[in-house]
């Protein structure tokens, strides 16, 4: 592993502190950790002579202090620290806890300024210890671990750490498992969209998957691939743990109407036997700026159509009326002509009778 300075938050599963820690005189401290993790297989009876190195980055001189501590995932994808260090000597512990089995040349080193301290170390792992993954790291402060320790409790935030990522052959159990997959916003609507990926390793050593996300439309071409946890030493996930990617970006698709997208992930892991875990998530793309425009063309056209057809409804009925009217008066007409015609025939008929009583 090449060696590299970095400063990484708990929360994305490495111990260490910003770089800076707060002097007594108001200052601030830099100190650089190298290498920041490290990862050994090993068998029992086996030992390993490494080394960490500390580089004081101020103009003045510095006292810093070396503990070896055990962790463990602490349910949420940070890591806890285990007994704060004191670990009872005992069998069971010795088969159990990475801390038992490493030895410090040295605890504590004076650096002058820019100085580059180096912290000898050595692992043993006894004959009885248990198969899989143990963990352990190598904490680097100002002040001694016993002065600074409550509890289980160690402020992180006074301290850099060096990880160590043990595997003890054996039995070893590689199991994991995507326990979500999920896409935000549920609705998508254009932009950039964001993935989600929790992973659950059940197995009794660390995992690292690695894999990619690959969304298609619904016509099935594809409209991009996210890399997941790729060329990255810091995606480890502990035994009985979960960890959880929830940064995964995606650039986004500049579709018309609307869309049905399909998201498929991929994620392989495992030493002794390669094992890849699938997962496939559908969400819906709304394209509401042109959905609002045939929208409201398509409202304006009803309502023109609507007017219209009203329109031709009143006119409609305004000539039937008329139609009605007419009739009407073209009936009227008719029977005051049929009526003066039977009056005038009534005359003429009276004009032809003889009166005979007048006649003589």
């Amino acid at each position: 592993m090449s060696k590299k300075t970095f400063f990484i938050s708990l929360s994305i599963f490495f111990i260490l502190s910003p770089g800076l820690i707060l002097a007594a005189d108001n200052s601030t401290l830099a100190l650089t950790i190298t290498p920041p993790l490290l990862k050994i297989n090993m068998e029992p009876g086996e030992s390993l002579a490494t080394a960490i190195k500390v580089v004081n980055n101020n103009n003045y001189p510095v006292t810093v202090y070396a503990k070896a501590v055990d962790f463990a995932d602490n349910g949420s994808g940070g890591l806890k620290f285990l007994n704060n260090g004191n670990v009872p000597d005992t069998p069971e512990n010795q088969s159990i806890y990475l801390s038992q089995w490493i030895s410090l040349s040295q605890e504590k080193e004076d650096l002058q300024p820019f100085q580059t301290a180096t912290f000898s170390f050595s692992i043993s792992v006894p004959l009885n210890a248990q198969p899989g993954g143990h963990y352990a790291a190598i904490l680097i402060g100002t002040n001694p671990p016993a002065e600074t320790a409550r509890g289980t409790e160690i402020k992180v935030s006074s301290y850099l750490s060096s990880l160590i990522l043990a595997r003890v052959a054996g039995a070893i159990e590689e199991k994991g498992m995507i326990r979500e997959f999920t896409f935000s916003p549920r609705i998508y609507s254009g932009g950039e969209g964001n993935f989600r990926v929790r992973f659950d390793n059940s197995g009794n050593v660390h995992l690292a998957p690695t894999g990619d996300i690959k969304i298609f439309d619904m016509f099935g071409k594809q409209k991009g691939e996210i890399p997941v946890n790729i060329a990255s030493d810091f995606g480890n996930v502990l035994p009985k743990g979960e960890r959880t990617w929830d940064n995964l970006k995606w650039a986004g698709d500049d579709f018309f109407l609307i869309n049905r997208y399909r998201a498929e992930l991929s994620l392989s892991f495992g030493d002794q036997a390669k094992q890849t875990e699938f997962a496939t998530f559908f969400f819906w793309g709304f394209n509401w700026r042109w959905l609002s425009i045939i929208g409201g063309s398509l409202l304006i056209l009803l309502i023109l159509i609507i007017l219209f057809v009203r329109f031709y409804i009143r006119q409609s009925v305004k000539g039937l009326e008329k139609q009605i009217k007419d009739a009407e008066i073209a009936r009227k007409k008719a029977e005051k002509k049929q009526t003066n015609r039977i009056e005038s025939m009534k005359k003429t008929e009276e004009k032809k009778v003889i009166d005979l009583r007048k006649k003589k």
